[in-house]
């Protein structure tokens, strides 16, 4: 509140730069404290989220390059590298998530495009 009574605007302020992807809340809505209000995608990094396999994981290491594609980007290949590889291996599929940090980004890359993706072998 301030003199003139409850302020009709509150600023929001996130702890990194990006843009919103989704709303939580709509006008009117009360809030508990830490409730989030709405998504926000780091502009700062492009971060892979990629399926390997279990049979893969020998050769798998933190630092591998990748090669990828954007589906609906044509033929146009990209370059990353490997920066974590999951603990946990699926029980159905017997796969695990490996993420890997995008070179250079590219302003057309959206959260939840698919990409084909080839992870090489450190020399």
């Amino acid at each position: 509140m301030h003199e003139q009574g409850i302020q009709p605007y509150l600023e929001v302020k996130a702890p990194l730069s990006g843009y919103i992807t989704n709303m939580h809340i709509n006008l009117g809505t009360y809030l508990n404290a830490g409730e989030p209000v709405c998504d926000v995608v780091n502009k700062g990094e492009t971060l892979l989220e990629l399926t390997a396999y279990e049979k893969d994981l020998d050769s798998l290491q933190v630092g591998c390059p990748v090669e990828f594609q954007v589906n609906g980007m044509g033929a146009q290949t990209f370059e990353a590298t490997v920066i974590t590889i999951g603990q946990e291996v699926d029980d159905v599929n017997r796969s695990l998530q490996v993420y890997a940090r995008v070179k250079e980004p590219n302003s057309r890359f959206r959260p939840g495009m698919y990409v084909s993706a080839k992870i090489r072998k450190n020399d």
